[in-house]
């Protein structure tokens, strides 16, 4: 018997992390939603007021647009399971459910080899989310190393400016609590996107591993010979067809299921991630044209 849960452990930590694990939404959890949600918001509003406070220009706009867009993909990400949560458990129940049925030994090392895939996928990009946070973390840290000529606080506060040029509060006197803030969306925003997308791959790959039982079930009823098929094997290959479209059926359904609930955020999210690539490449463009000039 195969549980959906160990095939998804790493999916499974990575959602705890922020929230997202729709089977423990204990009142702690949900005051964790509303504080991430709060901080990714937060830092999104913070960078439109210089829209309001202050003279808009070209390079401002791009710079401002630029990094609220990228944290506005983040937040859409991370809203897209927080508002359906439930979808998300019910897809893993429906996984656990046909996954259960599942006997044949051949069928179950099928099963298995898509969550190993998945699973490394998994495990390869939590492994690059965990060297980005931690250099983010260690950023202000390696900023205050005595003898330090690459990173010091001159260098990390004009870092800090640059990734986040609008803020309330005064950006000179208060950069250590906007440098904190970028941390948090940092850490937040990244884990988000690393935690639900792979998620979605999971689901994916094991969407695959059913189709790919299908295919078996299909080309185990055909091995015998049709000639010398007696009526007794021919219900047993009727059998085999049925239950091949069965587990199609479900691929199917569970497939379009969580393509349907999640196309509307991806379609958000698919118009904000190219307007802010379009926005950072224009002003990598600019400032290389702007620096041989």
């Amino acid at each position: 018997m195969i549980s959906i849960k160990r095939q998804l452990k790493y999916n499974r930590i990575l959602l705890l992390s922020i929230g997202l694990w729709p089977y423990q939404q204990s009142k702690f959890v949900q005051l964790q939603l509303i504080l991430f949600f709060g901080v990714l918001i937060s830092c999104i509003v913070s960078q439109f007021t210089v829209f309001v406070f202050t003279k808009c220009t070209v390079d401002t706009a791009i710079k401002v647009l630029s990094a609220a867009l990228y944290v506005a993909m983040c937040t859409i990400q991370y809203n897209s399971f927080r508002i359906n949560i439930h979808i998300v458990k019910q897809l893993l129940d429906e996984l656990d459910h046909i996954f259960k049925e599942l006997t044949d030994e051949n069928e179950i090392t099928i099963l298995k080899e898509y969550g190993k895939t998945a699973e490394r996928f998994t495990i390869i990009i939590m492994m690059i989310n965990c060297v980005n946070l931690t250099s983010l973390i260690l950023m202000p840290i390696v900023a205050y190393i005595p003898g330090n000529i690459f990173i010091n606080e001159a260098r990390l506060q004009h870092v800090v400016q640059n990734m986040m040029p609008a803020y309330f509060v005064n950006e000179k006197q208060y950069w250590h609590i906007i440098l904190l803030h970028l941390i948090l969306v940092g850490i937040i925003g990244g884990s988000a996107v690393v935690a639900t997308g792979m998620m979605l791959v999971g689901y994916f790959e094991h969407a695959c591993g059913m189709f790919k039982i299908a295919s078996y079930r299909i080309k185990k009823a055909l091995m015998t010979n049709v000639k010398s098929v007696k009526l007794k094997d021919e219900i047993i290959i009727h059998k085999e067809i049925i239950l091949a479209i069965d587990i199609h059926r479900k691929a199917i359904k569970f497939s379009q299921y969580m393509f349907s609930n999640f196309q509307g955020s991806h379609f958000w999210l698919l118009i904000v991630g190219v307007v802010c690539l379009s926005l950072n490449l224009y002003g990598v463009s600019f400032y290389i044209i702007i620096k041989d000039y």
